[in-house]
This record gives structure tokens, C-alpha cells and sequence, in this order.
């Protein structure tokens, strides 16, 4: 990075060895120095915890922790490298977001889904859950694949234009939009028609 090409005299890299990197950062604190240590908070907050705790708490000691790619933000690199403990402990409660994204979370340690798809199919999407919790992942996987083409079509416009839509052409009775929301657009509208008949709810 660029501290290391302006002082590369003052950078250590420590390879994957994190316990390590944070022993040394606590000896050079005690040598009066100021050490800023970084890698992913999966291990900073993980594989280093004994360091942290007694090397560099216990005793007070000046080291910065610069932790990066907490939560889910690794990407490619998997859950291995992942760590929702950096942002909230044992407190953090994990819900998909995204219809399409359900089962990718749950691999994750994720609780459920904040659902819009479960407007229109609301078992679906409880099984979608409840298989991938009774250790039916094929299942899950399954059904989470299924509706995907649904899930594109309740998307297709900004929320909740094309949720309302459905509902009304299943009798709902949901009403229309209201301002500044508009009415989907003709295009639009079929292309959700046609996923619900392929999902079988129209």
C-alpha cells in the first residue's frame, strides 16, 4: 500500500500468521512505538482474540487495530473469511434482504428473510426456510431457484409497484399506487404476468 512505499523501513508484513502480527505489535508498543496493525476482522477479532485480550488489553498497550472486510463484505473469499462476530458479538441476527439471495445467506448463518416475494407466496417462501433449517438444502436450493424468475419480475420497477400489481391480479384487492409511484409500465406488467403463470400463483 502506500505507507509501505513512503516508509518501508517502518513496515512489517506478517504474512497469515495474525496472533503473531498482533504479539509483535504489543512488544514494540512497550518500546514506545505506536503500532497499527491490520488484516480481516475475521481474524483480528478471531484468531488474534488471546493476543488482543492479554498482549495488548490487559496491559493497556497503545496498538491501533485497523480491521478490514467485516460482516459479509469478503466476497469471493467465503465464509471462512467472514466474521458477522466483528460487528455485534453474539448478538447479531442475519435476514436476507433479497428474495433471490435467501439460501445464499442462510449458508451463512442467516435466520430468514425480509420478504417481498412472500406477499404473493408466502408458503414457498417458508419452505424456502424451513427446508434449508431441517438440513434439506437440495430442497431449498431447489425452491430458491424456481422463483428466481419471479423474484426478477417483482424488481423489474421500484418496490412496491410491481408487489401491488400482483397482488391486485390475484384478487387482492390492494389498490393502486399512490404518488410519487406510478402505475407499472405495460411491458413491465406482462413480463410479471408471465412469471407468476410459471410460478404457478396466476
Amino acid at each position: 500500500g502506500t505507507f509501505k512505499k513512503v516508509f518501508p523501513e517502518r513496515h512489517i508484513d506478517c504474512g497469515i500468521a495474525e496472533a503473531n502480527m498482533t504479539g509483535i505489535a504489543a512488544g514494540l508498543s512497550t518500546c514506545g512505538k505506536v503500532p497499527f496493525i491490520s488484516t480481516f476482522a475475521m481474524f483480528a477479532a478471531g484468531r488474534s482474540y488471546e493476543q488482543v485480550r492479554n498482549s495488548i488489553g490487559y496491559p493497556h498497550l497503545n496498538v491501533k487495530i485497523g480491521a478490514t472486510h467485516a460482516g459479509i463484505s469478503v466476497g469471493e473469499d467465503g465464509a471462512s473469511h467472514q466474521c458477522n462476530e466483528a460487528l455485534a458479538g453474539n448478538k447479531l441476527d442475519l435476514y436476507s434482504g433479497n428474495d433471490d439471495q435467501i439460501v445464499p445467506l442462510l449458508s451463512l448463518g442467516g435466520k430468514g428473510v425480509i420478504s417481498v416475494l412472500s406477499n404473493v407466496a408466502p408458503r414457498q417462501v417458508h419452505d424456502i426456510c424451513q427446508k434449508y433449517f431441517d438440513g434439506d438444502v437440495e430442497g431449498s436450493r431447489k425452491e430458491q431457484l424456481r422463483a428466481i424468475e419471479l423474484c426478477d419480475a417483482l424488481f423489474c420497477e421500484v418496490n412496491p409497484i410491481p408487489v401491488k400489481a400482483a397482488l391486485n391480479l390475484m384478487g387482492r384487492e390492494v389498490g393502486p399506487t399512490h404518488m410519487p409511484l406510478s402505475e407499472m409500465e405495460p411491458q413491465n406488467l406482462e413480463t410479471l404476468k408471465t412469471a407468476m403463470k410459471n410460478y404457478g400463483i396466476l
